[in-house]
C-alpha cells in the first residue's frame, strides 16, 4: 500500500513511535511511504525524522514543512538532537500542499494518515491547480486517495455531560473543520479516549537508553514512565486495518463546533467513523488497550532489533 504520513514531530514522543512502526511496516509489509509533512514548526524536527530513517538505513522520502499553522513548544527535540548530535542544517523545505500534492500524482490510490494538526492536510484540500497538476485539491484528493486517517477528536462524555475537546483539532479547528467535515473522501479518526492509557515506550527505553532517536525522545520526554499510544495506534489502524484491536462507529456526518469539539451524526451516507477499542470476551477496555500497547512495543523492539551504534548525524 502506498501511504502519506503528516505528523506534529516535536509536540509528543508518540509521533515518534508512530514513525518507527511506519518504518518496520515498510520492511516488514512492503508499505511504500510517498512522502511526510511535518505539521510543527520546531527547526529540529524534520532533522529528527531523518535520523529515524538513517538509523534504519533508509532514504527519507520526499518531506514537506506547514505553512502558517499553530506555533506548538518543542518538546523534545532540542535535547533530542544535543544526546545524538543531530545537527541542523539550514534546508527551507517545499510547503506540505506542494510535497501533498506531488505525491497524490504519483500514487493510484493511497492512504493519508495525519497525526497532528490538520493544518498541511486543510491547505491541500484548499489548493488550486497547480504546474504539478491541472486538478484542485480536492479532486486529487477524491481521485487518489482512499481514505484519511486521523488521531482527532473526542467522542466519549464525562460524567457531567462535558466533551473533551482534543488537542489537535483545537490547535487548529478551521483545518480541522475543513477536514472532518467537508473531506470527498471517507474520513476514520482514533479520538482521544481510544489512545489515552495505552501505554508504550518502557521496554525500548529500559533496553537503549539514549542509544537511538525513539528511545532518547521518550528517555528524554517522560523518563522510563512511557506514554499513551494515540499516534502509533492511529497509523496500526492506517496500516493493517481493525485486526483484533479496533471497532469502527459510523459512518455519519462529522462535526467540529467553536470551541473544537467533534460530533457525530448517524448518517448511512455519512463519510465520518471513529475508533474504539474493541474488546474480547471477558476483557476490560484496560485489558485490550494494553493488548494493543504489547503490539506496538513488540513492533519498536523489532525495528531495532538489529541496530548497532551508528555515527549518523544530520
Amino acid at each position: 500500500m502506498d501511504i502519506i504520513l503528516d505528523t506534529d514531530v516535536g509536540s509528543d514522543s508518540d509521533d515518534i513511535m508512530a514513525l518507527a512502526y511506519l518504518l518496520l511496516a515498510k520492511k516488514k509489509f512492503g508499505v511504500n511511504i510517498l512522502a511526510i509533512t511535518h505539521s510543527q514548526k520546531t527547526p529540529l524536527g524534520i532533522p529528527l525524522i531523518k535520523r529515524m530513517f538513517d538509523e534504519q538505513s533508509e532514504e527519507l522520502p520526499p518531506v514537506g514543512s506547514m505553512v502558517g499553522g499553530p506555533s506548538c513548544d518543542d518538546m523534545y527535540c532540542v535535547k533530542t538532537a544535543e544526546i545524538l548530535k543531530i545537527k541542523c542544517p539550514k534546508i527551507i523545505y517545499p510547503p506540505a500542499a506542494k510535497i501533498l500534492r506531488k505525491a497524490l500524482t504519483e500514487t493510484e490510490k493511497c492512504v493519508i494518515c495525519a497525526i497532528g494538526p490538520l493544518t498541511n492536510i486543510s491547505a491541500l484540500l484548499e489548493s488550486g491547480p497547480d504546474e504539478i497538476s491541472g486538478m484542485s485539491g480536492m479532486e486529487l484528493v477524491r481521485t487518489k486517495c482512499e481514505k484519511i486517517v486521523l488521531m482527532a477528536g473526542a467522542f466519549k462524555e464525562n460524567s457531567e455531560g462535558h466533551r473533551h475537546a482534543e488537542w489537535n483539532v483545537v490547535c487548529d479547528i478551521a483545518a480541522a473543520k475543513k477536514v472532518i467535515e467537508d473531506s470527498p473522501v471517507p474520513v476514520v479518526t482514533l479520538p482521544y479516549e481510544a489512545g489515552e492509557d495505552m501505554i508504550t515506550g518502557i521496554p525500548i527505553t529500559e533496553k537503549y537508553g539514549n542509544e537511538n532517536c525513539l528511545s532518547t525522545v521518550f528517555s528524554v520526554f517522560c523518563g522510563n514512565k512511557g506514554r499513551h499510544s494515540w499516534d502509533p495506534a492511529t497509523l496500526v489502524y492506517a496500516i493493517e486495518g481493525v485486526k483484533d484491536f479496533f471497532n469502527v462507529i459510523g459512518n455519519g456526518i462529522g462535526k467540529v463546533d467553536e470551541k473544537g469539539r467533534t460530533f457525530l451524526t448517524p448518517d448511512e451516507n455519512g463519510k465520518f467513523s471513529y475508533l474504539e477499542i474493541r474488546k474480547s470476551e471477558g476483557e476490560t477496555e484496560a485489558d485490550a488497550k494494553k493488548r494493543v500497547a504489547e503490539y506496538i512495543d513488540k513492533c519498536s523492539l523489532e525495528l531495532y532489533a538489529d541496530y548497532g551504534k551508528k555515527d549518523v548525524n544530520v
